[in-house]
């Protein structure tokens, strides 16, 4: 799926997150979360110990946080890892963090493709939160 697809995907966030996680073999789920893994859309069929989740996730903000402060690996994108024998891609969309979850096999080229999208379809969420996130303060 190209960028330029995510207007052709009628509905709102969960509908489109939902059909994303069904049109892409071996896509199991897609988690959208903060950085603490506290989850807030939940897509396909992919089901985890909500520890786990959360663990996974603050991990992954860790290691993103640590690895931009080296300059020669410059900023962090995503980072793929396996757990559980499972694929994880994992995206900052501050404040939101974006989890793929995938059969080892899949197509993670696929993956990588269609994250641009993904954080397009997102965006109004993101902006949302990170406004609340700076009244809070």
């Amino acid at each position: 799926m190209h960028p330029s697809q995510a207007s052709v995907l009628q509905g709102n966030v969960q509908t489109f997150i939902d059909q994303l996680s069904s049109r892409i073999p071996g896509l199991q789920g897609i988690l959208v979360s903060d950085r603490e893994g506290v989850v807030m859309l939940r897509g396909g069929s992919f089901a985890q110990d909500p520890r786990s989740e959360q663990m996974i996730t603050t991990i992954f903000s860790i290691c993103s946080e640590q690895t931009s402060k080296i300059e020669r690996l410059g900023h962090t994108n995503y980072i793929i890892s396996f757990f559980e024998g499972m694929l994880y891609l994992q995206a900052n969309h501050l404040p939101l963090v974006i989890t793929m979850v995938a059969n080892p096999d899949v197509n993670t080229g696929l993956l990588v493709e269609v994250l641009p999208t993904v954080k397009k379809v997102l965006e109004d969420l993101r902006k949302a939160i990170a406004n609340m996130l700076v009244t809070m303060e």
